[in-house]
């Protein structure tokens, strides 16, 4: 028979350049590769990610309590769902009826690992046996998201890795700059800022609020008129190689207030296992960085950011939601959308794309809010608490 082998080549996502020192991880049953040079056996009860669900509709924790309860456990499985389905969306896992997934199931068959380390142009190989088989390939390296891939061994198999940059190492290039971002000069839209004292606000302070009705419009528009700095911020960026897509150039919440902020020039990067596109990542406790103001207490500034709760979905989050009050404002953003004055819009808001009951698709730009119906006395109209925090630069 035909020696089998499984080779590649591991490379960075963002732009294709090689991984060297990658570990490159193959499992399968022990009956195919447990008698391989370097192989160890996996002790203990495997889960293997080898099942496809299709046909369900729900968010990450109703998928395991209608499906894994029994086989994972919930923080291991959400830890992992995202890595075996990069098509689910990081902020705001849910998943579609119309699409497959892979999720987990119990595995009884005796099985074994091999590894092996890309070279300098992140090439790897594994030599195998005669014996085909099906199994998993994960690959890690430091400093990226593990990938796990799902394999079958049939003869001389080649299976690349695009490793996704981890968010920290990430952050410094996106956020660690604490320099404002000139607003470009052909601006369209005609939204101006209402505030009586506007001129003698301190130039980072009109940044903001500059930078934030820069951003109302439609996504797509808005995404475009970014520079390539802040479009990366964005979680639509994500998407760009598939038009098709949902989440195509799409500004989240969390995005919209980073981008303002990131482009103000204030220093938003702070250590989170959350990212600036999660509404959790505005969430107080325990940031140095932020400090909650009394929603009751008035005297609210441009900056101020309005983080709202409970999550819907995830109780490992507090916060389902955030926008940011820029102060009055009135004009025609840049998708034509008109703001009179006397409409009271304080706020910018935005949201990830998401099917309404009729199945339009909801979310798809930056829009004005009220602050005192909107915000604070409707809570986004999803939510149970609504809470201001601010950042200590922009004063307390």
């Amino acid at each position: 028979m035909t020696e089998l082998s499984l080779a590649g080549r591991v490379v960075r996502s963002t732009d294709y350049e090689p991984i060297a020192g990658a570990r490159v991880r193959l499992t399968g049953p022990a009956a195919a590769i447990g008698g391989l040079p370097g192989a160890r056996p996996l002790e203990g009860l495997q889960i293997s990610w080898t099942r496809t669900l299709s046909g369900f509709g729900g968010d990450l924790y109703d998928c395991w309590e209608a499906h894994l309860r029994e086989t994972i456990g919930w923080p291991e499985f959400r830890a992992a769902a995202r890595d075996y389905n990069p098509h689910l969306d990081a902020d705001e896992p849910r998943f579609e009826a119309e699409l497959v997934y892979t999720i987990p199931e119990a595995d009884l068959t005796p099985r074994a690992e091999v590894e092996v380390t890309s070279d300098e142009q992140g090439r790897y190989r594994i030599e195998l046996g005669e014996t085909p088989f099906a199994g998993e390939l994960r690959v890690s390296a430091r400093g990226y998201q593990e990938a796990h891939t799902p394999v079958v061994v049939n003869g001389q198999v080649v299976q690349p890795a695009a490793l996704n940059p981890r968010l920290e190492s990430r952050m410094p290039a996106v956020l660690g700059e604490a320099e404002a971002t000139p607003l470009p000069t052909s601006a369209p839209g005609s939204v101006r800022s209402a505030l009586p004292n506007y001129a003698a606000l301190p130039r980072q302070i009109q940044l903001v609020i500059d930078w934030g009705l820069f951003m109302l419009g439609d996504d797509q528009a808005v995404f475009d008129a970014l520079p390539a700095h802040l479009q990366k911020m964005c979680h639509g960026s994500r998407y760009l190689a598939d038009p098709g897509h949902r989440y195509h150039k799409d500004i989240c919440c969390a995005d919209l207030v980073s981008v303002v902020l990131k482009a103000a020039g204030c220093d938003i990067s702070w250590s989170s296992q959350w990212g600036p596109s999660a509404a959790q990542y505005y969430y107080p406790e325990g940031n140095d960085k932020l400090v909650e103001v009394p929603v009751e207490q008035g005297d609210w500034r441009p900056g101020d950011i309005l983080v709202y709760g409970p999550h819907t979905s995830d109780p490992k989050r507090q916060a389902g939601h955030v926008n940011l009050y820029v102060g009055p404002f009135s004009g025609t953003d840049r998708s034509g959308v008109a703001y009179a004055l006397g409409g009271k819009f304080e706020v910018i808001d935005a949201s990830i794309d998401f099917p309404g009951k009729d199945g339009k698709e909801m979310g798809t730009s930056v829009k004005g809010r009220d602050l005192a119906v909107y915000c604070l006395q409707k809570k986004a109209w999803t939510y149970k608490w609504v809470r201001r925090v601010r950042l200590r630069e922009l004063g307390v």
